[in-house]
């Protein structure tokens, strides 16, 4: 059986968030891990990953600093 690896990094982007998730639970059928990196987000989106944490298919990596320079 084939499975694949999604990696989303976030900041502050909840709704696109939302709507990369709620997009991939409907159009993807092969089983598939999604690693989620939030990037310091202020906006909600930690508590949201708290809620998809209860979902095996989720895994949630949050950042207290930030892992981009500018």
């Amino acid at each position: 059986n084939k499975s694949i690896g999604i990696i989303l990094v976030t900041c502050n982007r909840l709704q696109f968030l939302k709507q990369c998730v709620k997009a991939m639970e409907e159009r993807i059928s092969t089983p598939y891990k999604l690693i989620i990196i939030n990037n310091q987000s202020m906006d909600g989106t930690t508590e949201y990953l708290e809620e998809l944490k209860k979902n095996d298919k989720y895994e949630i990596v949050c950042h207290q600093a930030s892992i981009f320079s500018i």
